[in-house]
């Protein structure tokens, strides 16, 4: 396992039954995602990590977590001025919370987002922006910064 590791394997798949190669490729080489086609929740994520090698704007750069991460840092640190709670719980910790829901699914499963993933975030933080009254310049510059640090300048297009 670690040969494979110094060979550049970025990826195990484990055909046979049960899912022992998976674990052992878990506790000894935990860089290397493993799945096992013994497993449904396992073909799932396989399947979701092989549909993200479309090369996409930013795909594949490893980009997509610090996009998530990006926007959960640009929510908190825009400055809020609706002070309805109810408005506010929907329209920004919602939101927010879902974004952090997709990061960290990624994080646990050694993946990057879908391209679908990163356009919900995006919206995600449309909204959040728009529930707290950002103005619309702000949201542009904000948008800016993220697109032009990941790769993603194609979705701002507001």
């Amino acid at each position: 396992m670690k040969y494979l590791e110094t060979k550049g394997v970025d990826m195990a798949v484990e055909l046979g039954p049960q899912t022992v190669l998976r674990n052992l490729m878990k506790r000894n080489v935990p860089g290397i995602p493993a799945f096992s086609f013994d497993n449904e929740d396992d073909i799932l994520l396989l399947e979701r990590k092989l549909s993200n090698t479309e090369n996409k704007a930013g795909e594949g750069s490893g980009n997509g977590l610090k996009f998530l991460k990006m926007c959960l840092a640009t929510a908190v640190s825009t400055k809020n001025t609706n002070w309805n709670e109810e408005e506010y719980a929907k329209g920004v910790v919602e939101p927010y919370r879902r974004i952090q829901k997709i990061k960290e699914e990624m994080e646990s499963n050694s993946y990057e987002p879908s391209f679908e993933q990163i356009k919900e975030a995006a919206e995600m933080l449309k909204h959040i922006f728009r529930t707290k009254g950002v103005d619309l310049k702000e949201q542009r510059e904000r948008f800016e910064t993220i697109s032009k640090e990941t790769g993603f300048e194609s979705l701002f297009e507001m």
